[in-house]
């Protein structure tokens, strides 16, 4: 534990990291969590990169805001386009999404596709939000393509399941975490008619289990409509 303090900037709290955000992380597990998250340029308890501990594996999780960030910071960045669906019945099937990338001035493509059969988990989000959710797996593989370098190792919460791991905190759907969704979904929207802030009062309110079940609900609908939102007040 000493070279793992030794390795790293005076005011990291090894402790706290430990006891908050990598509760179940062995020494070794520990180092390699803090060594990704010095050679990314973040800290710990950002929050930008999560430790998993599934199966004895540290694998870092990321959103897909990080990865479009660390994208954007590497100036080469040239657009995406909006993921293209293959659909059965109410279902997708397949998405797949284009990312550009200007190399020695062309601009090249770069598109992945990602399947329902391979990334489908039985959660309420999944089943709420499947395009949604496809989509990001779609996102996520063709930025990887695009920017290796940058985004090597890294996995959106929606790929775990492809990626090899398993999500111990994962809510498998039954009757109960059904009802708990819809219920706190129903919270969700109600606050988000009322404004970012409001949306934020509600959202803090909530235990950590029930913030990772709404987390894509909240992101994907509940605070974009919150801020629209606040720009229709603001524009009267």
């Amino acid at each position: 534990m000493n070279e793992i303090a030794k390795s790293n900037p005076s005011e990291l709290n090894i402790a706290l990291i430990k006891r908050t955000v990598a509760p179940n992380a062995t020494n070794d597990q520990l180092a390699m969590f803090i060594h990704d998250c010095n050679r990314r340029g973040i800290h710990p308890l950002d929050k930008l990169i999560v430790f998993t501990n599934a199966g004895g594996k540290y694998t870092p999780i990321t959103t897909i805001d990080f990865m479009r960030s660390r994208a954007a910071e590497s100036g080469e960045m040239a657009g995406s386009d909006d993921a293209v669906f293959t659909t059965e019945g109410a279902k997708p099937n397949s998405a797949t999404v284009t990312v550009y990338r200007l190399t020695n001035g062309a601009r090249y493509a770069y598109a992945a596709t990602a399947r329902l059969i391979e990334y489908y988990r039985n959660t309420p989000t999944w089943n709420h939000m499947p395009y949604t959710m496809l989509a990001k797996c779609a996102e996520a593989l063709a930025l990887r393509k695009a920017f290796p370098h940058q985004l090597r190792g890294l996995y959106t919460r929606e790929e775990m399941q492809q990626a090899g791991i398993e999500d111990e905190g994962e809510d498998v759907i039954t009757d109960e975490t059904t009802e708990l969704f819809n219920q706190l979904d129903k919270q969700l929207a109600d606050a988000a008619e009322e404004g970012l802030g409001k949306l934020q009062e509600v959202w803090g309110g909530l235990l950590p289990r029930e913030q990772h079940l709404m987390e894509a609900a909240k992101n994907e609908r509940h605070k974009p409509r919150a801020i629209e939102v606040g720009n229709v007040a603001s524009s009267k």
